[in-house]
């Protein structure tokens, strides 16, 4: 009850609810006073420093800071840059949840979703509507939480990449998956780079293209064994098939996407 009647007394000395639709590139905002009763026009700015000063101003227009609260939905990342900019400028900021937020927007008649009306909606729902402070976490565990974030990203980047290049291969070339235990290996995307598919690999000789494979793995060859050897045999092969399925069936487009992705990750022997 007493953390009820605290809640009571500090939201009455809040008059200006401000509401922030965030993007990625682009916010808006709209204010709400409760005593007039009354929206200002919407306020879109950049996300970027010098227009977050501006936004600044704008807020420093309207009223005292403690009569200030800004609500952004908790929909994102988007909203801790401009989040954690207000805080440290001592404004109140608090997070909207974003279903009932979008509720509220529809009850009040608005079906269409445009960056103003959001902007409006959260600045009313805001002066009704449920909310918890945002507060600022350890740098250090920001940091690390979005840099975890980025490497998820960059692994299933590469995992539908190594996809894409298997089901390319299975069509283009599927004898090279008898000789290679690892399709994405530094040795197979150094032959997709210097060699464009299996009669390029047999025209090029015995003696080059092992001295490719040895170069790519280190001397190591492919699979186990003395690495010149592996190599010879694995052209022999590659000779014989050729002018088989791998190579009559690839499309025109499909070694130029395999050596695409050879060269992007920095593979050659030259």
């Amino acid at each position: 009850m007493l953390t009820l009647l605290h809640r009571i007394k500090e939201d009455s000395l809040i008059r200006y609810h401000v509401g922030i639709d965030v993007g990625k590139n682009k916010h808006h905002a709209c204010v709400y006073d409760i005593v007039e009763d009354r929206y200002t026009k919407v306020f879109p700015f950049t996300v970027d420093r010098p227009d977050f000063k501006r936004f600044l101003l704008f807020l420093q227009r309207q009223g005292p800071i403690e009569e200030v609260m800004v609500g952004v939905e908790a929909s994102g990342p988007y909203a801790l840059t401009i989040g954690h900019f207000l805080l440290e400028h001592s404004y109140t900021v608090v997070v909207l949840n974003p279903f009932q937020s979008s509720q509220f927007r529809k009850a009040q008649g608005k079906k269409a979703k445009t960056d103003r009306v959001d902007a409006r909606s959260l600045a009313a729902f805001l002066a009704v509507g449920s909310y918890k402070p945002l507060t600022l976490g350890d740098p250090l565990y920001e940091n690390l939480r979005e840099l975890t974030r980025f490497r998820v990203d960059l692994v299933k980047d590469r995992t539908s990449q190594v996809n894409r290049l298997k089901e390319t291969l299975a069509i283009a070339f599927p004898e090279l998956g008898a000789y290679m235990a690892s399709l994405e290996s530094p040795t197979v995307l150094t032959l997709l780079t210097n060699y464009l598919g299996p009669q390029a690999l047999a025209k090029a000789g015995t003696q080059a293209v092992s001295a490719c494979i040895i170069e790519a793995s280190h001397g190591l060859g492919i699979g186990s064994g003395t690495g010149h050897c592996q190599c010879c045999r694995y052209h022999h092969r590659a000779t014989a098939t050729a002018t088989g399925i791998g190579y009559q069936t690839r499309g025109a487009g499909q070694w130029n996407h395999l050596r695409q992705y050879a060269t992007a990750e920095g593979r050659s022997c030259h």
